[in-house]
């Protein structure tokens, strides 16, 4: 079972489905991102667990299956997620942020924020985001 890295969300993933299920498996850390991809499409893993958006591609091409969720999502209705297997506890779900270095100059603050916010608007983003079954929230508070 691949995962982006030891001690992340799906580290951690791997570590409660060894836990709730009472197997044993063996974890593959790499150092980031697509490795573990292709990995998994090269038949170099059995599994992986990371975020879904990142094999979406691969299961609409017919290449990957997604086995279980850690929560309900539209566009895989029929996978389950743990508690709809039986299990105690569902799988955790990560949040993702824009971060900057507290001292951020005004300048870029000037350019980066009106940037996001655009972006995050753009009708056009949000529908394929909500497509995706992601939630935007958004709290750009410069400091």
């Amino acid at each position: 079972m691949s995962t982006i890295g030891v001690g992340g969300m799906s580290h951690l993933n791997v570590e409660l489905i060894q836990s709730l299920a009472g197997i044993q498996l063996n974890h593959i850390p790499f150092k980031g991102g697509e490795a573990v991809t292709a990995a998994l499409l090269g038949g170099h893993v059995e599994a992986s667990a990371d975020a879904i958006g990142k094999f979406m591609p691969h299961v609409d091409a017919g290449k990957l299956r997604v086995l279980v969720l850690s929560r309900k999502f539209s566009l895989t209705p029929n996978v389950p997620t743990m508690k709809e297997l039986g299990y105690q506890e569902d799988l955790f779900s990560s949040w993702f942020s824009l971060t900057a270095p507290a001292g951020i100059p005004e300048e870029a603050k000037k350019v980066l924020i009106p940037a996001i916010e655009k972006s995050i608007n753009n009708p056009a983003l949000k529908t394929k985001i909500e497509n995706r079954d992601i939630s935007l929230t958004t709290n750009l508070r410069p400091s």
